[in-house]
């Protein structure tokens, strides 16, 4: 899946996207670090089929989604990080939020070409202030743009040719943000990618998975955010153990799947001939918590 943004709109005051980012976003180390994570994570775990967000497996993702991310003091925090808009067809909002202010970029799925993520609109919500809030306003100019590129073929009038935009975020954090340059590109952040695939193809919560393999969830996330200060060994020692424990775990679910123990219990009922003797099967299925049920 790509990232892509528009590349300019004359006929309105939003700022587009990659202006957003690059002249607000990737400013502040902070907001920098959370949004590649939240890019990553929209990379590896879905994909664009049908003109939907799906999962992996190629069903509609569940919305919205949710990641645990640091805020400015280094505490965990459960975030919404995507959801759809309100009253609209086709515009979701990637989300970052502050104390008192809240980022927002708006983006529609295209897979008519090729499967990619096309934002639009970014802008920075303030508490008490309506007039920063303009998400329905780009809604619905995100809604025009997507019927333009899909019904009307104006693809390069608002996207630009496409070799332009391959790599963009990684061309803008290298100028930047150094720092998480050198991160993204480092043997740990492709080992913490394969974490992150790991965890979310076995349909674990950060908060499972880190408990599954011995870790907190602080830690875990340094391990799947690609952090430096965990060694090359460290990230392939976890792997390897997570690899252990699922396997170990996905054998014992199918151990303990649904079985039928059925046997035959004849019983008289009161005094009557033998002929008359009556009997019945009575079926006991056990459960996976052990539990005897009776039919």
């Amino acid at each position: 899946m790509e990232i892509q943004s528009i590349v300019n709109d004359t006929l309105c005051n939003l700022l587009i996207a990659s202006d957003y980012i690059e002249n607000y976003l990737l400013e502040d180390p902070h907001l920098a670090n959370n949004f590649v994570q939240i890019i990553k994570n929209l990379k590896n775990r879905f994909i664009i089929k049908n003109n939907k967000l799906c999962n992996s497996d190629g069903s509609v993702a569940k919305l919205p989604i949710e990641l645990s991310l640091k805020n400015r003091m280094g505490a965990l925090q459960r975030s919404e990080i995507v959801k759809v808009l309100n009253n609209h067809f086709y515009s979701f909002e990637i989300r970052m939020d502050d104390s008192y202010e809240h980022q927002r970029i708006i983006f529609f799925v295209y897979d008519k070409t090729f499967q990619s993520i096309i934002m639009t609109y970014g802008f920075t919500k303030q508490n008490g202030i309506k007039i920063t809030d303009t998400t329905n306003f780009a809604g619905n100019k995100t809604d025009f743009i997507r019927n333009d590129v899909y019904i009307n073929d104006n693809e390069e009038l608002w996207r630009g040719m496409r070799n332009m935009q391959l790599n963009i975020l990684d061309k803008l954090l290298q100028k930047k943000q150094p720092q998480i340059y050198e991160k993204v590109h480092s043997p740990q952040y492709d080992l913490s990618t394969e974490l992150l695939k790991l965890r979310t193809e076995n349909n674990l919560s950060v908060e499972e998975f880190s408990s599954m393999i011995g870790v907190t969830e602080k830690e875990y996330l340094d391990f799947e955010f690609g952090e430096l200060n965990k060694t090359i060994d460290e990230y392939n020692q976890l792997i390897n153990s997570a690899k252990k424990k699922i396997a170990f775990r996905n054998y014992i679910g199918s151990e303990l799947k649904d079985f039928v123990l059925t046997g035959e219990i004849r019983t008289s009922a009161g005094y009557k001939w033998p002929e008359e003797e009556q009997s019945w099967d009575r079926k006991e299925t056990m459960n996976s918590k052990g539990l005897a049920l009776v039919n």
